[in-house]
């Protein structure tokens, strides 16, 4: 069994006068009825298989699911990818020894600058998890309503 959702993509059937969508899914009969202005609003006609991450799109975009994968299942981080062996740094109760890690960076002045560029990549990497985040409780809101 995986731990991913199947993927399933969701078409667009129809448009009715009032803006109102009519999306479903051939795998597994999904449809809902996308009202997107003046107010959002969905109306679930048939679920079909809810535990399917379903994706779609029109005119030529379409969105897919997001993936978020821990860092076990990528490449191990090369010396480019992180400045420093942060593991040699671990204390015994698992901490980093931030002593150590200073020591090190000015023993090896290269390092400040990777230090500086780890610094801004996980500033950036914050904020667009924090905005997706942002998103999905925005949706989940507006979902709680309809």
């Amino acid at each position: 069994m995986s731990d991913y959702p199947q993927q399933h993509e969701m078409l667009l059937d129809k448009t009715y006068p009032t803006g109102a969508e009519e999306w479903y899914c051939p795998t597994c009969q999904r449809r809902f009825i996308m009202q997107w202005l003046p107010a959002y609003k969905r109306i679930i006609l048939n679920g079909g298989d809810e535990y399917a991450a379903h994706s779609g799109g029109k005119g030529g975009l379409k969105m897919g699911a997001v993936q978020i994968h821990p860092i076990e299942e990528s490449a191990p981080p090369t010396e480019e990818d992180l400045p420093l062996d942060f593991n040699r740094f671990r204390k015994p109760d698992g901490n980093l020894g931030l002593l150590s890690i200073a020591m090190a960076a000015l023993i090896r002045p290269r390092v400040i600058g990777g230090l500086w560029k780890m610094r801004s990549n996980a500033q950036f990497c914050a904020h667009q998890l924090a905005c997706f985040v942002t998103q999905v409780l925005s949706t989940a809101r507006k979902l709680e309503t309809v």
